[in-house]
């Protein structure tokens, strides 16, 4: 019992504390040099809540030169800030005075301006919002905005702190190439702050980079038979795909009219399969569709592919005209006469073959039905009475129905 009441103190206190440093403030002042002949300065900014103090960076004295001060505070728990710049002369002459509050919300404003005649500061809320879409390669680009000092970590590593270049700046742009040792790591972790304080923690799942389409439509092949998911669309990609890696297909109603949107099904492509920068989606029926793809791990099973993924233009799978025939019996004019079976076939895909009383025949070594080709209308010569039958086919083996 008493084992089970810690661990739930100690959760609840994560949570608290958690919470306590999800937003930050940091203020910049850069006070002006103090002028001759004065005896008092305040310059001060305070975090409040309900005019409650919370924090304050307390008197910034001036200097004989320009100086600059770094203040930063957690900011849960204030609603307002309020600020105070003081001049005042030794014989009681008031060079300044400005004092003011502004209500704060962490989770609304970004900054926050103060000026008087002593100086002037900004105030920055550091707070880093964790993206819809984190799915992330080495070459995409991210921007994360709202910070000042910048640290990351692979899978939960250690933080480490970003190179120099990014460093004491509220917005940031880069890839993972910048940082480096990436590969083989399934996700990293971003923490803004100042200094070795740092509030919330994002974070992006490492993804292989997809390859470009050399050509966005894909060549479509139609159906072989009417009614059928025989149809194929092929990807042709300007780059081969990384070792490491298979490509996550996503097939997409492309019509925009309602039962015919949306996805559809899913399907992986090995490194393998992608063979000369090209890849082959075979068995889609006839319609109107994109692809939408990216590459990832061979480790990772997800089925659906994330905001980043690269979309092909709309493409058509036709379908095909359906294969139809008849056929007649020519009886024989005389007994010494031979009959014969007359035949007509059209739609489907020419050749036509006829296979006449299931007859076979052996094609290495193996027993396989017996095709005549005809071009559309023929007469089948019979040479023996009685009942006969006939089945029409066209080159794949489409058959009427």
């Amino acid at each position: 019992m008493n084992k089970k009441l810690l661990l739930l103190l100690f959760f609840l206190t994560t949570l608290v504390v958690q919470g306590q440093t999800e937003y930050g403030l940091l203020i910049r002042s850069t006070i002006n040099p103090k002028t001759p002949g004065t005896q008092t300065t305040r310059y001060t900014i305070e975090g409040r809540r309900n005019e409650g103090l919370v924090f304050t960076t307390r008197n910034i004295l001036p200097l004989s030169q320009e100086k600059v001060q770094y203040d930063f505070f957690y900011t849960t728990n204030i609603n307002e800030l309020y600020f105070l710049a003081l001049e005042q002369k030794s014989n009681g002459q008031v060079n300044c005075s400005k004092e003011y509050t502004i209500p704060y919300n962490p989770a609304v404003s970004t900054q926050e301006n103060f000026g008087g005649c002593v100086g002037n500061s900004v105030a920055w809320t550091i707070h880093l919002t964790q993206p819809v879409s984190n799915n992330l390669c080495a070459d995409d680009v991210v921007t994360l905005t709202n910070g000042w000092n910048w640290q990351y970590q692979y899978d939960a590593t250690g933080w480490k702190p970003m190179p120099s270049q990014f460093q004491g700046k509220r917005a940031i742009t880069f890839n993972l190439k910048d940082i480096g040792d990436y590969d083989g790591k399934s996700q990293i972790f971003f923490q803004a702050g100042y200094q070795t304080q740092f509030t919330n923690t994002i974070i992006y799942n490492i993804i292989g980079c997809s390859p470009e389409l050399a050509e966005k439509k894909p060549e479509a092949t139609p159906v072989k038979c009417s009614n059928t998911a025989t149809g194929s669309a092929t990807l042709k990609f300007k780059s081969a795909l990384k070792t490491g890696n298979k490509l996550l297909l996503n097939l997409f109603h492309a019509n925009p009219v309602a039962p015919d949107t949306g996805f559809i099904s899913s399907i992986y492509a090995s490194e393998n399969e992608v063979s000369n920068k090209t890849y082959t989606w075979n068995d889609i029926a006839s319609g109107t569709y994109k692809i939408k793809y990216q590459a990832q791990s061979i480790s990772d099973n997800g089925q659906k592919v994330g905001l980043s993924a690269i979309v092909t233009d709309a493409f058509t799978i036709e379908e095909k005209t359906p294969l139809t025939f008849w056929a007649k019996a020519m009886q024989p004019l005389c007994s010494d006469n031979k009959g014969a079976i007359e035949v007509h076939a059209a739609g489907g895909t020419t050749p036509y073959y006829y296979i006449l009383d299931n007859q076979t025949e052996m094609i290495n070594g193996q027993p396989v039905p017996k095709k005549i080709e005809f071009s559309g209308y023929h007469q089948i010569p019979i040479t023996t009475d009685g009942p006969h039958t006939v089945k029409i086919v066209d080159k794949f083996n489409c058959e009427e129905q």
